[in-house]
């Protein structure tokens, strides 16, 4: 069976990108690194969760102003 590695983001130039931490960005579609990568199925789902008005969401830390 094969060993499957992480899959890193690379800048244009074909270096790795990294976040202000130093660290390699996975490339996954899960959410937005930092404002380094794009919006991903968290920002959807938070989206989606407002329009609809779910009443669970609504109540969620993350969804608070600070």
């Amino acid at each position: 069976m094969p060993v499957v590695g992480k899959v890193y983001r690379k800048n244009p130039d074909r270096t790795f990108l990294r976040d202000t931490h130093g660290h390699f960005v996975v490339a996954h579609d899960l959410f937005n690194h930092d404002g380094l990568t794009e919006d991903g199925v968290a920002e959807a789902f938070e989206e989606f969760a407002r329009k609809e008005g779910l009443s669970f969401f609504r109540d969620a830390p993350s969804t608070k102003a600070a």
